[in-house]
């Protein structure tokens, strides 16, 4: 992984990073430190291959839950990034602010009762989403806000889903790993 500290990427170089497969990871104890992230591995999750549990679709019947498309990114982002420990600092959030306002940053929100129960940002370039964060402040907010996401990759024919990192997560929901 590179490392470089700065105050604000340009729009330009960084969609070019992600072109060659790069994307940047903030440092949480510094918000002006990015490390540039090249792995070997990626997590990928085949258009329309997601794996949804009974007890998921189940839940999804019930039509208790609504999603949205870009409706509350800002709120998206602060989301993500309310952990203990984050890599989504102040520059990331700043910089992925002026990416949506570009038309390149998009979030998934999920809704109950009219309050944000979950979502996931990330960065479309031509049919490839780069999905960088999810959050969940209920139970299967994120994992809806990723049906939700396949549901929109899929109608609009995009060829790949990047996840970045394996976890057992999104394992469960049908990721594997590419080189």
């Amino acid at each position: 992984m590179l490392s470089r500290s700065y105050n604000e990427i340009n729009p330009g170089a960084i969609i070019e990073l992600y072109r060659n497969g790069i994307f940047p990871m903030g440092d949480h104890n510094d918000d002006n430190k990015i490390f540039w992230c090249n792995p070997i591995l990626r997590a990928i999750i085949p258009i329309s291959k997601l794996h949804i549990s009974r007890k998921l679709k189940k839940l999804c019947r019930k039509k208790q839950f609504e999603f949205s498309i870009n409706h509350d990114f800002p709120g998206t982002i602060s989301n993500c990034a309310n952990r203990e420990e984050t890599w989504i600092n102040k520059s990331i959030i700043s910089t992925y602010n002026i990416l949506h306002d570009l038309g390149y940053a998009h979030s998934i929100e999920i809704w109950e009762d009219k309050k944000l129960k979950g979502g996931l940002y990330g960065v479309a370039i031509g049919k490839v989403f780069f999905a960088e964060s999810m959050f969940s402040t209920s139970s299967n907010g994120s994992k809806l806000a990723l049906i939700a996401l396949m549901g929109v990759l899929a109608l609009n024919q995009f060829s790949l889903l990047d996840v970045q990192f394996m976890t057992s997560h999104l394992r469960t929901m049908g990721a594997k790993e590419i080189s």
